[in-house]
């Protein structure tokens, strides 16, 4: 059996593993329900196959459906990642190191000042530093760099190394319920309007075996269809300022602190502008965004330090190209910091 702060990974007869596999066999069955449906309502019905339209039809969404399938697959079998062995805050001190540890012996405390997010955070459960960012996940049993949540129905957390997979999954879902909820009224709605001589006569304007998938999509597919549109608007919300699930909370108690003390031009300590925040988790480019393919700067990177803005504290000496210390900017700055 697993013990309760887990492992790496959970013995096969933890009943976790057995609950989070019915999660993923729960959504591979969904997939399978509706694009079986989808062609048992829309396309052997109105004979897509053999016009232009209809083919359309058929790659728009087939495309789509497999960009979702790839990216579920690479949420689910991309690593979480975990802090490196011996990480430590650059330039840390001994005097430091024994505050962080009596920190993380008292316990989690409110933070009263925007300098409290820059003290260094020391994990209790894996007796070691944690980066900025870095959570301890009890279902994988180690610190994981930049996690957002740990969600069953993928079987992993969600992280630094496959939240844009998570995302596009998000998006390419989203995308294919509204559009067979979309066809699916399209295509009760035509029947009625166009085959009322039929029903007036009694004769049933859908088979027996339509109205079943019909009434059962619906059932199944509402639901679903809301629950992962909301969720993908959140996450967009969130990324579109740079914050994670666990951070949403962070932000909001630091935003009342700054507007308390009157901390001047207070913005989330990673944000910096929409455009950056979303090339620093999908990529460079747009085509990056709806590839599901890891960028570079994520596949080489530990997800251990992050562009930071400096609040209420001197702000440490950036390096020109040559490696030279350059002057402290008076402004606002935005500089690399490994603290918290």
């Amino acid at each position: 059996m697993c013990d309760e702060e887990g492992e790496d990974d959970c013995c096969a007869c933890c009943p976790r593993v057995y609950q989070d596999r019915c999660f993923v066999i729960t959504v591979l069955t969904q997939m399978a329900i509706g694009i079986v449906s989808y062609w048992m309502i829309i396309i052997l019905p109105w004979k897509w196959y053999n016009s232009v339209f209809g083919l359309l039809h058929i790659l728009a969404l087939h495309t789509t459906y497999a960009l979702m399938l790839t990216a579920y697959f690479k949420t689910m079998y991309t690593p979480a990642g975990r802090v490196p062995a011996g990480w430590a805050p650059p330039g840390i001190t001994e005097e430091e190191t024994e505050q962080a540890k009596m920190r993380a012996r008292v316990g989690p405390s409110l933070p009263k000042k925007i300098t409290d997010f820059y003290r260094h955070r020391w994990c209790r459960d894996c007796n070691a530093f944690k980066p900025p960012r870095a959570h301890h996940c009890r279902d994988l049993g180690h610190c994981v760099p930049r996690i957002d949540h740990y969600c069953p129905w993928v079987y992993n957390a969600v992280s630094f190394k496959n939240h844009k997979f998570f995302l596009q999954f998000l998006l390419y879902a989203s995308v294919s319920l509204v559009y067979f909820l979309v066809m699916v009224i399209v295509r009760v709605v035509y029947e009625i309007r166009y085959t009322a001589p039929l029903l007036q006569r009694g004769q049933l304007l859908f088979t027996l075996q339509e109205i079943i998938l019909v009434v059962l999509n619906m059932a199944l597919t509402l639901p679903v269809t809301i629950g992962i549109v909301s969720l993908f608007v959140f996450q967009v919300s969130i990324v579109l300022e740079n914050m994670t699930s666990y951070e949403e909370v962070t932000y909001k108690r630091y935003k009342r602190i700054a507007k308390r003390t009157r901390v001047q031009d207070w913005s989330w300590f990673f944000d910096f502008g929409w455009k950056q925040n979303i090339s620093q988790l999908m990529g460079p480019s747009m085509l990056d965004w709806l590839i599901p393919q890891t960028p570079e700067h994520i596949r080489t990177g530990d997800g251990c330090s992050f562009k930071t803005h400096q609040f209420g504290q001197a702000p440490p000496p950036t390096k020109t190209v040559e490696g030279t210390e350059a002057p402290a900017v008076k402004r606002k700055p935005r500089v690399d910091t490994s603290s918290s």
